[in-house]
């Protein structure tokens, strides 16, 4: 086995030196004119396909679009670009924005010295890698807004996380950064252009190698083994904390363990473990703030060290993606409460992000963080539900008159005597804990959780999503409704996922290429990243799993097809934008689970689906069916995705099923783990199902017994 990847600091280390490079060049060249060159811009925002730019069409900032047209502008007027990265999903961006209009005197420094760009990263994903990446330079963790200011020919110059607190501060921040740079620039532009032309340079040789090859399976196997372990030994059941979680939702570990826990080429022990893991973590989140109690919603990340302190934002994609790991997870431990949170969630999805063409979107319509609104004070509670129903919401949610919210995650006392709600125990549990019947209890707790619905809904509404729909999150529905249609047998979700495909796909790709948003041609703002073609091939193979539809399968192929054409550096590494719509020259790969999960991880699990249908992929992706990534320094969550592919890969269940099989017998396959069984018609086996095993032997499924035994839950199995 070839060395293994490189820690997560190393990565990000390794893409640059310093937030703004002090050390002259070897040979700059002579001084060139210090002023910036008179050019016509106005703010170019209207009509973009994104609410989050949309709404800064009027700004008096000459906004610009992302695109390379800006390079060109910057060298005409003899400028640098400052860019802003944000989105609606992140508190902060809107507010940031909105003071920087309100001050005359920093717009005016901003048109009359750069080319300024507002970025969604929502659709230009690219720019939330090259944040991530830099700043560890800066000394503070990632944020957005980022301010990032690129050279005219498009090298980094100087960047900066932006944590929002109050007007004043980041506008005092923006103003110092911006009038040092102009400064600077005034007084050599020649050695800024050559200073961060020099350190780009050294960024791309200093980029990580590709993940090693895979030389031996049974090497192979003991690194998944030994990474397994790992994951497992960092979680703490009676605290509920687990080591290296980060403060994002831990869907995608999950997930992994989930899966491992039906893998056959893990020790049955281990397997065990995998399950109560996965299980546990799930319970874990599901009894803490992070599920809403009220509206069944699922917030993406927690403000401090522990679940009970949501950041009260929440974004399609997340209600997605989180609704398909809990589907998985019931089919493989058989837990019940998982499959009602998925369906919840999904719900919620529906009611907020369903747009009217039915497609998804991805974020909320702009609006203030909700913080205090969605906290509450025991006697606000008391005013609200009558005695009865307090009596049960107390035990509920761990109702006291100085909060619920752990001093260590609210060192500062922000929030004392403030609670966050949760479903923190079971109604048998607070049956015990009050002496009332568990149906009372439960019609306690629904006529509790109407009541303060609508008095939250009175001091801050749950703000809708915007009115233009993302793929990315519309193709994870379509993957939601497939296994959630495999988990329960409801015929309403397949036909939710067959209908949604066919819209999405229709609305997506108008022309040969996908689009983030609703048409527009391939050099349009939302042209699609690598990240949204993955998802959209997995969710196409999501669909063929459970309808048997080949051409399903098909659609998946063209689209790694053109992955592997157009999105394949010229060194092999996986970019995530294409080059006719590239800012910045450089292809950072996205292998690990920065935001979510990676790109590379995707592309893992789609193209180990598609060549155990019997599909070629393009010889270009090959290198991520032939590589694993087997460590990430003390942070393994953050490869949990690829480990997902992979184990997958090496315990997968190819069916080939004849067009005259048994209907029963046909019913009964689709609803097999869409994960965990590889599926589709033959024509040449009449009326047989053929099943080949990870060992390469074959067996003939002849009764619906035996099919709903390959694909019972472990613990059933147990």
């Amino acid at each position: 086995m070839k060395p293994l990847l490189a820690s997560l600091s190393v990565i990000a280390l390794s893409l640059g030196l310093a937030g703004c490079r002090s050390e002259k060049p070897a040979a700059a060249g002579p001084a060139a004119e210090s002023t910036s060159a008179p050019i016509q811009l106005e703010n170019a925002l209207a009509g973009v396909p994104s609410q989050f730019l949309e709404e800064h069409a009027d700004s008096p900032v000459h906004w610009q679009r992302w695109s390379p047209q800006v390079r060109k502008q910057a060298v005409e007027g003899k400028r640098m670009i400052l860019a802003m990265i944000g989105s609606s999903r992140f508190p902060g961006c809107h507010e940031t924005l909105d003071a920087i209009d309100e001050n005359p005197d920093l717009v005016e420094l901003i048109n009359r010295n750069f080319v300024p760009v507002l970025v969604d990263l929502d659709l230009a994903r690219e720019t939330g890698l090259f944040a991530f990446a830099l700043s560890p330079e800066t000394g503070k963790p990632v944020a957005f807004p980022f301010l990032l200011v690129l050279s005219p020919e498009g090298s980094p110059v100087s960047w900066h996380p932006i944590h929002y607190s109050d007007d004043e501060s980041v506008i005092n921040f923006i103003d110092n950064s911006v009038s040092i740079l102009v400064r600077m620039w005034n007084d050599s532009p020649n050695y800024v252009t050559d200073n961060s032309r020099n350190s780009l340079e050294s960024r791309r040789g200093a980029l990580p190698p590709a993940d090693p090859e895979i030389e031996s399976r049974d090497e192979l196997v003991e690194g998944i083994l030994k990474i397994s372990r790992d994951l497992l030994n960092r979680f703490d059941p009676n605290q509920g904390s687990y080591d290296g979680a980060g403060g994002l939702l831990p869907i995608g570990l999950i997930d992994c363990l989930g899966q491992l826990s039906t893998s056959e080429v893990i020790p049955a022990a281990v397997r065990e473990r995998c399950a109560e893991t996965a299980t546990g973590l799930a319970d874990q989140l599901l009894a803490s703030a992070m599920f809403d109690p009220l509206d069944s919603g699922v917030y993406a990340s927690r403000l401090g060290p522990t679940w009970n302190l949501p950041l009260f934002i929440r974004d399609g994609s997340t209600q997605a993606r989180t609704a398909a790991v809990l589907a998985r997870l019931h089919q493989a431990t058989g837990s019940l409460q998982h499959l009602g949170a998925a369906i919840g969630l999904v719900r919620f999805a529906e009611e907020h992000f369903q747009t009217d063409d039915g497609l998804f979107a991805l974020a909320a319509m702009p609006s203030p963080d909700p913080s205090f609104e969605w906290l509450w004070k025991l006697e606000t509670i008391a005013s609200i539900l009558d005695p009865e129903e307090l009596e049960v919401w107390t035990s509920l949610s761990d109702l006291r008159e100085l909060g619920n919210i752990p001093v260590e995650a609210d060192p500062g006392r922000r929030y004392l005597h403030y609670n966050s709600l949760a479903m923190r125990k079971s109604v048998e549990e607070v049956a015990a804990d009050t002496g009332v019947e568990p149906a009372e209890v439960r019609a306690r707790i629904e006529s509790g959780r109407c009541k303060l619905l609508a008095a939250r809904q009175e001091r801050a509404a749950v703000p809708r999503g915007e009115a233009l729909p993302s793929a990315t999150t519309s193709f994870r529905m379509v993957s939601v409704y497939a296994h959630l249609h495999a988990a329960s047998g409801d015929p309403t979700f397949l036909d939710k996922a067959v209908k949604l495909a066919g819209t999405a796909r229709e609305s997506f790709s108008d022309s040969r290429f996908l689009n983030e948003r609703p048409g527009g041609g391939p050099d349009s703002i939302s042209d699609a990243r690598a990240f949204t073609y993955v998802v959209a091939a997995n969710a196409s193979l999501d669909l063929a799993a459970v309808t048997l539809d080949d051409s399903w399968n098909l659609w998946a192929q063209d689209l790694l097809t053109l992955l592997g054409e157009h999105f394949i550096g010229d060194d092999g590494r996986l970019t995530e934008v294409r080059s006719a719509v590239e800012v910045i020259d450089l292809d950072l790969e996205d292998r690990l689970m920065v935001f979510d999960d990676s790109t590379a991880g995707l592309v893992r699990l789609a193209v180990s689906r598609l060549e155990s249908l019997g599909y070629p992929v393009p010889p270009a992706l090959h290198p991520w069916r032939d590589s694993v990534p087997l460590g990430a320094g003390n942070m393994p969550v953050i490869i949990t995705d690829s480990l997902l592919a992979i184990s997958r890969d090496l315990s997968r269940h190819s069916l080939r099923v004849g067009p005259q099989a048994e209907a029963a017998l046909v019913d009964r396959v689709r609803r097999l783990p869409v994960y965990r069984f590889d599926r589709r018609r033959d024509e040449a086996l009449g009326a047989t199902i053929e099943m080949t095993r990870p060992d390469d032997s074959r067996v003939r499924l002849e009764s619906v017994d035996a099919i709903r035994e390959l694909g019972a839950p472990a613990a059933i199995k147990r």
